[in-house]
């Protein structure tokens, strides 16, 4: 996406961590992080979905280990200042039931959440 390896580069200039939270499996982790290197794009960690039993897809638990302190990036609590995604379950606790919680649901889009666009999928309605 064009100017995100210049947003990445600056929020390390700025002092921040830089954490991709993606579904990709565990055992791909290895290759994102290649490809990410490859084009540039400066991060800290890269958190996959795990593997096995009843792992899923809720990026939830990863957004808590970040915060936590829990992974590779660090072992200090982080806050986390922003989310960048491009789908609704890229931001804690998100899903399409956000819809029906009325525009207060909203106030963090923008401010602390930003939606990127991909016309490849999503669950955006």
């Amino acid at each position: 996406m064009p100017g995100a390896a210049a947003f990445l580069a600056r929020v390390r200039a700025l002092g921040g961590r830089i954490a991709i939270v993606t579904n990709r499996l565990a055992i791909e982790c290895p290759d994102t992080a290649a490809v990410l290197r490859k084009h540039g794009l400066p991060f800290d960690t890269v958190l996959c979905r795990p593997e096995g039993a009843g792992s899923g897809s809720d990026k939830n638990p990863r957004f808590e280990a970040l915060a936590a302190g829990q992974t590779d990036a660090s072992r200090t609590p982080i806050e986390v200042t922003a989310f960048v995604g491009d789908n609704i379950h890229d931001f804690p606790a998100g899903s399409q039931a956000l819809r029906a919680q009325g525009e207060t649901a909203y106030t963090q889009f923008g401010v602390r959440y930003f939606i990127v666009p991909n016309s490849m999928y999503g669950s955006w309605q």
